[in-house]
């Protein structure tokens, strides 16, 4: 490695430094505080009738874990010089399993909150059904145990190397079968966002001009299929925003994902190296920064 390459190397890592210090702090503080008002929020006797509010609140959880594992580390790290990730390998791969965990149950139950707008705003009555508290609690409790049990795999792939870093496996098969994960988990979720919103909207947009807003109904205490409602819009607007802020702060994760999965035979100048790091760095930080600000426009809606 020439003196150019220490240099720019160096000169990324204390960048990083800064960042790390400063920004994923701000955002384990607020987005505990936020995320934690959102559970009180969502949990309300009120809310907590609506099958979506159930969705937002185990979304919340997700981005808690993912905010816990995956910044308190690192800051930790800095401000004390003391990272148990370097010397501990179960905390190695805890730390990973829980951050990745917490990540994908934000990513798939922001999909579910696509989805149930979508089915609650159509004028099928089939589809409107679909909207019940008995598939969703079945769609929960199916979510966590599948990823809970896929995410192994990505945990148990972690090692400390030679210079005392926790970091995947360096063999290609491991590499690929990550690298397909990754996008599986990342590219399906965005998808059934965009398109089940744009469901969403034209479903609003048809129930608007027709100006039908029926009732639910209610017999002996149980609620049958119901239509859209005028007080679902707050929860349509809120799934709204949280995917196009998705969108946005997923760009550089998802950038750095394919570009892994296309450069896995490349061989890399120790400049390109460094860089790709940094961006790589910067892409997790968008994902923790996402799970900090998703919790404060739930507020400022309700």
């Amino acid at each position: 490695m020439n003196s150019t390459s220490i240099s720019l190397a160096s000169r990324l890592t204390f960048i990083q430094n800064d960042i790390t210090i400063y920004v994923l702090t701000t955002i384990l503080i607020f987005g505990n505080i936020g995320n934690i008002g959102n559970l009180i929020i969502f949990s309300q006797k009120l809310l907590r009738a609506n099958v979506c509010s159930w969705y937002f609140i185990i979304f919340s959880i997700g981005n808690i874990i993912t905010i816990n594992f995956g910044c308190s580390t690192r800051i930790i790290s800095l401000w004390t010089g003391y990272d148990l990730v370097r010397i501990s390998i179960i905390f190695c791969k805890l730390r990973i399993y829980f951050t990745i965990f917490g990540l994908s149950l934000s990513r798939n139950f922001l999909s579910l909150i696509s989805i149930d707008r979508w089915m609650i705003t159509s004028r099928n009555v089939g589809i409107r059904r679909l909207s019940s508290s008995k598939i969703a609690w079945l769609l929960i409790i199916t979510t966590i145990l599948f990823w809970a049990i896929f995410t192994l795999y990505v945990a148990i792939g972690y090692e400390i190397d030679i210079n005392s870093n926790c970091v995947q496996r360096t063999d290609d098969i491991y590499k690929l079968v990550y690298i397909i994960f990754a996008l599986f988990s990342i590219i399906c979720p965005l998808f059934i966002m965009i398109i089940f919103s744009i469901l969403a909207i034209l479903n609003v947009q048809k129930l608007i001009q027709r100006r039908v807003i029926p009732a639910i109904i209610i017999n002996l205490n149980v609620v049958q299929p119901r239509h859209y409602r005028r007080k679902d819009l707050p929860l349509i607007k809120l799934s709204l925003v949280q995917v196009t802020v998705y969108i946005i702060l997923n760009l550089v994760d998802m950038y750095n994902t394919i570009y892994g999965f296309t450069s896995l035979k490349t061989i890399k100048s120790s400049d390109q190296v460094a860089i790709d790091g940094f961006i790589g760095i910067i892409g997790i930080y968008l994902l923790y920064l996402y799970c900090a600000v998703s919790c404060l426009y739930d507020n400022i809606i309700y």
